[in-house]
Formats: C-alpha cells, structure tokens, sequence
C-alpha cells in the first residue's frame, strides 16, 4: 500500500493511494499534491463589495484604459449588482456555477450581448482579486454570448450599361 505526505504551509497531509503498484502511486502522487495545493492556495477576500472595491481601484489605476474605457467597466459593474441584489454581501468562495448561469439569463433578457461580455468579464476579474483559483472560478465556467451583426446593408453599384 502507498501514501502520500506531503507539508503545505506547515500542517502535514497524509493520504493511502489504495495501490499496490508503485507506478501508479508515482502517478497519483502528483494529481494529489496538486489537488492539495489549490486547496491551500485559496485566501478569499472576505465579502464581495471587498473584492469589487480592489477591481475598482485595479481600473482606476490603470494607466493604459481610457476614462471611456473606464467609466464602461464601472458601468457594467454596477449593472451587475442591479442585477444580482445581495451580491456584495456574499463571500466569493460561496458563489457557484449554477448562481452564475441563473443570473446570466436574467442579464440576457435585458441587455444586450455585447454589454453581457463584458460584465461577465468584470464578474470574472472581480472573482480572481478575491483570491479564486482560473480553474476554479465558477464565472469562468460561462461561455460569452455570440455578437452578430444585426444590419448588412447590401451594396449597390451603378451598372455600366447605359
């Protein structure tokens, strides 16, 4: 039988592999210490509106957006709390995938897809500055919307024939 022990910040996990094969304990091994380290790896911010605060001060800090660009992102901040009431309130580790595809498609029904881009963008980087994972992150796990061009206007020239 083989374990695994690894120490992640000092507190010591030690785990049996269930095998009698050292191959397969070798290759087990490094899915668990990996498995182990997201899990350590985690330091949440405490709420959302903290969270939201540092992407905040990220945006306005940066020196290569526009004020536009900048204004656009505040907006569709707070279009995404109009649209999630009790949002700032909750602590980012407590946010599934499942409130998130819910609260998608009540965004979609009122605005539109591009808008929708990029406040699931938003909601994305607001999720990462908490301290979640790219793997983890339940906003990741949503697919943007597809941006078609509405009106083509057909082209006309003038014929040659006289």
């Amino acid at each position: 039988m083989y374990f695994g022990r690894v120490k992640i910040e000092g507190k010591i996990f030690r785990e049996s592999f269930w095998t009698d094969v050292f191959t397969t304990a070798k290759l087990l091994l490094g899915d668990w210490i990996k498995a182990k380290h997201k899990r350590a790896a985690r330091p949440v911010a405490g709420s959302f509106a903290e969270a939201r605060s540092l992407y905040e001060s990220d945006i306005e800090a940066d020196h290569i957006l526009k004020d536009g660009s900048k204004l656009y992102r505040r907006n569709c901040v707070k279009a995404l709390l109009r649209t999630w009431l009790g949002l700032d309130a909750l602590s980012p580790a407590k946010i599934s995938e499942s409130d998130c595809r819910a609260r998608a498609a009540r965004f979609t029904e009122i605005y539109d897809g591009q808008f929708f881009n990029n406040t699931l963008s938003s909601l994305r980087h607001i999720l990462e500055r908490a301290g979640i994972a790219h793997d983890e992150n339940p906003a990741r796990k949503l697919k943007r919307l597809a941006i078609g061009i509405a009106f083509i206007p057909t082209l006309h020239l003038p014929s040659t024939k006289m």
